[in-house]
């Protein structure tokens, strides 16, 4: 699987959307994107939003100095190349003091086992297939009957936070059985490659994406179990319950939210997060998962503002609303400072 609001957005990003709108206009003259129907359809023009003062703005590298969230060691595969790209991308974002920078991986971390470079919003906006369009602006939420009674009480509170944190409507449909053939039974585990891939021919041509919620523990990507998976071209995806049990019941429902919300991130075509701590990063473990956020990092809440155009301010408001309803106060908090940080 697996993301801090990022660019919780003001001029303060200006450095990072300058990259779009100066390079030669990449957001006006960036091909085109399939629309809901299969013809192509011009991207608009993006302009640059306002931030918050935990919002990034630009300013020369020397700037600021931070304390990174891991200690230095050598790492496994974590590359020279991945590390200037983060200094790249930390010379042009500045007033992140909400939000905590990635040093280098700790063994054991994901990025201490997976050489990933990172996405810049420019990559993004390059890479790009699954965009809002008026035909496109629903996400689906699809429930298994493999679900424990704990794990369907979840559901409801999935539901309200995946449409506050994407600002969409969303539909949960009813639950059905996992098909048998995605079950391996020497395993006791569903075959997330099979799921996922029936699911990408079962998605509604209104929605932004289709992700499945299982009961049962999950293997796949030729990785002994995984957390879920979320394909970044063919807006479908799927997550499983199974390793989030706890005797408190906000670290079960953190889990849940975060897992929900990263997986959906990668089918509106978000790559992992190697730039801060955020709900984009990859996870190793659930250790590693109650590490991270449930907000996203500047870079990363640049792009899907980027795709999706909510207003960030009112969707901090909503996500605060929501928090404090699920009785996640840190959570509730965060999102209420950057709402008060962003509003004009």
């Amino acid at each position: 699987m697996s993301g801090p609001p990022a660019d919780e957005l003001r001029p303060s990003y200006r450095a990072l959307w300058g990259a779009i709108a100066a390079a030669a206009g990449l957001v006006a003259t960036l091909a085109v994107l399939l629309s809901a129907s299969g013809r192509v359809a011009p991207v608009a023009a993006a302009r640059p939003l306002r931030a918050g003062a935990a919002a990034a703005t630009a300013r020369p590298a020397a700037a600021a100095a931070r304390v990174d969230a891991s200690p230095t060691q050598p790492p496994s595969r974590f590359t020279s190349a991945a590390l200037r790209r983060r200094q790249e991308v930390f010379a042009q974002v500045v007033g992140d003091g909400d939000f905590t920078r990635l040093g280098e991986p700790r063994d054991g971390d994901w990025l201490s086992a997976f050489d990933e470079p990172g996405q810049t919003l420019d990559d993004y906006g390059r890479e790009l297939v699954n965009r809002r369009t008026p035909a496109r602006s629903r996400i689906h939420l699809q429930p298994f009957t493999d679900l424990s009674p704990a794990q369907r009480a979840l559901l409801g509170a999935i539901r309200d936070h995946t449409a506050a944190y994407f600002d969409v409507d969303v539909a949960l449909l009813p639950a059905r059985p996992p098909s048998p053939i995605w079950r391996d039974q020497r395993r006791g585990q569903l075959d997330a490659d099979l799921a996922v891939a029936a699911l990408s021919r079962q998605v509604p041509e209104d929605s932004l994406g289709l992700l499945g919620i299982a009961g049962s523990d999950l293997y796949g990507l030729r990785l002994s179990f995984i957390f879920g998976v979320g394909l970044l071209r063919h807006r479908a995806g799927l997550y499983s319950l199974h390793r989030y049990t706890s005797a408190e019941p906000a670290l079960m429902l953190r889990r849940s939210l975060k897992v929900a919300s990263h997986e959906l991130g990668h089918m509106l075509g978000l790559k992992h997060c190697v730039f801060y701590r955020c709900l984009m990063n990859g996870s190793n473990s659930v250790d590693e998962l109650d590490g991270q956020p449930l907000h996203l990092c500047p870079v990363c809440l640049g792009k899907l503002h980027w795709n999706l155009r909510f207003d960030p301010s009112s969707r901090q408001r909503r996500l605060a609303a929501v928090y404090q309803r699920l009785g996640l106060r840190p959570e509730a908090a965060f999102a209420a400072r950057q709402a008060a940080a962003q509003r004009p």
